[in-house]
């Protein structure tokens, strides 16, 4: 019974209270609170009003004690609801999937404030565990780059694509690089792939190596055959070949009989 005259004492006080202060301030406070519900601090209230931050607190606890609206003064109930309604886990999965500030309010209906709050309170690091949800995130997307190309890439084919580029950068950005990456993913360095093209390449070569051998052969017999006895020295110097290059042409034409030598060592011959 007390209690029920306390309270109808209080309401009293507060129409009274109300009906003591202009229609101008009623408005000025019950928007002041409106912003602290938009804006969740009382600092961006303040900033946005050009106030000071114990000002507004003030006004707030004015529009509370006049009930023109409900401000909750105590920050420990607060938390504890706050906590109740929110574990660690929630956070720490969300933030893990790579989820942003936004995301996460929207997902388990915070303001940014309310969830770093609960973040302090948790003690939870944002950057390591952020770290860990971009590296699973890589991951991913490495091996659908695999599944797309049918093997674990070489650097060279992860590099070759703009978005095996863009992979590449991130593996370097979170991993320290593609050799840290593997190791620590118990991914294999691939071999050499011997493509079909690089077969026609490697043909081409060869057989491009073996005409100019050819060729090379042909003009020192030709040269050795137009100017009669001359010595390798000679040739070197008329066809621009070099020293070791110029005793394996005229070896493989002496034993080939295509030429004849005269002398021995530097004073040697050949026609």
């Amino acid at each position: 019974m007390d209690t029920y005259k306390n309270v109808k004492n209080n309401t009293k006080c507060q129409k009274i209270q109300q009906d003591a202060i202009s229609k101008e301030e009623k408005e000025k406070l019950i928007s002041i609170k409106n912003m602290y519900e938009k804006f969740g601090t009382l600092q961006e209230v303040a900033t946005r009003m050009e106030l000071t931050k114990p000002r507004v607190w003030q006004m707030m606890k004015r529009g509370h004690r006049l009930g023109l609206f409900h401000y909750v003064i105590n920050r420990k109930h607060k938390l504890n609801q706050l906590t109740k309604s929110v574990s660690r886990d929630n956070i720490v999965n969300l933030i893990k999937k790579g989820y942003r500030v936004s995301e996460i309010c929207s997902e388990l209906s915070l303001r940014p404030p309310e969830l770093n709050t609960l973040r302090d309170f948790y003690k939870i690091r944002l950057k390591s565990n952020t770290r860990l949800a971009k590296r699973e995130r890589y991951l991913g997307k490495y091996l659908e780059f695999v599944t797309r190309l049918g093997h674990h890439p070489s650097t060279r084919e992860l590099v070759k694509s703009k978005t095996g580029r863009s992979l590449y950068g991130n593996i370097w950005m979170y991993w320290g690089g593609i050799n840290n990456f593997r190791k620590i993913n118990n991914i294999d360095k691939p071999g050499f792939r011997v493509t079909e093209k690089f077969k026609q390449g490697r043909r081409k070569s060869v057989r491009g190596k073996q005409l100019g051998k050819m060729e090379r052969l042909e003009r020192v017999r030709d040269f050795i055959k137009s100017n009669g006895k001359v010595s390798s020295k000679d040739i070197r110097a008329a066809l621009n070949l070099r020293i070791s290059t110029t005793i394996l042409y005229l070896k493989e034409l002496v034993e080939n009989r295509t030429i004849k030598t005269d002398g021995e060592a530097r004073s040697r011959k050949y026609y």
